[in-house]
C-alpha cells in the first residue's frame, strides 16, 4: 500500500520492517519514558523503534544507545516518534503503547506485555488503512464541494459569492 500522505508511509516502511521474517517472532520489549520533566513516565514497545535510525535518515542513535530524531535532539525517543510519524497522544498510545489500543477507532487489535513484533506490524498497517481510508473520504468530499460550487456558479447562481464580496 502507498498513501499520498509521507508520514502514513514512513509507517508503512516500519510495519514492512516489524514483519521481516527474521524479527516478528521476537517479543516486544518495553522502555518507560519520562513525560515532560516530572516523575511520571511511560512505558512503550520500545523494541519496535530500536531500527529506526536503520531505517531512516533522520534517525540515529545517541551516546546510550537510543534512538532520537536528529533535529530533537532533548526530546525522548517516544515524543520524537510523535513528531516524526505526526501521530496524536491517541494515535502514539494506541501504536506503542501496551493495552492501549482502540481497534474500534484505529483498527487492530489490544495488544498485551507479550505482544510480538509481528502483532504490531499488523496494528501498525490496519491504523495506516484507516488513515488513509479517511483522507480519501476527506478528499472526495473537497472535490465534491468544488464541483457544486462551480455548478452553482455555471447556473448563474452567484448569490453566494455576492453575499461573499459584500462582506
Amino acid at each position: 500500500m502507498v498513501t499520498k500522505n509521507m508520514y502514513l508511509n514512513r509507517l508503512i516502511k516500519l510495519s514492512g520492517h516489524l514483519s521481516q521474517s527474521k524479527i516478528q517472532n521476537r517479543l516486544l520489549r518495553h522502555k518507560h519514558y519520562r513525560v515532560n520533566s516530572s516523575m511520571a513516565s511511560i512505558e512503550c514497545f520500545s523494541s519496535a523503534l530500536e531500527d529506526l535510525p536503520v531505517l531512516f535518515k533522520q534517525w540515529e542513535y545517541n551516546a546510550d544507545g537510543n534512538p532520537r530524531l536528529n533535529s530533537y535532539e532533548g526530546l525522548n525517543t517516544l515524543t520524537a516518534v510523535a513528531i516524526f510519524f505526526k501521530l496524536d497522544f491517541d494515535s502514539l498510545s494506541h501504536l506503542f503503547v501496551p493495552d492501549f489500543q482502540e481497534p474500534m477507532i484505529y483498527g487492530g487489535k489490544t495488544l498485551p506485555d507479550d505482544a510480538k513484533l509481528n502483532d504490531l506490524a499488523h496494528n501498525i498497517y490496519e491504523y495506516v488503512s484507516v488513515m488513509n481510508n479517511e483522507e480519501e473520504v476527506k478528499e472526495k468530499q473537497k472535490v465534491k464541494i468544488k464541483k457544486l460550487k462551480n455548478k452553482q456558479y455555471e447556473k448563474g447562481d452567484h448569490s453566494n459569492i455576492l453575499h461573499k464580496m459584500r462582506a
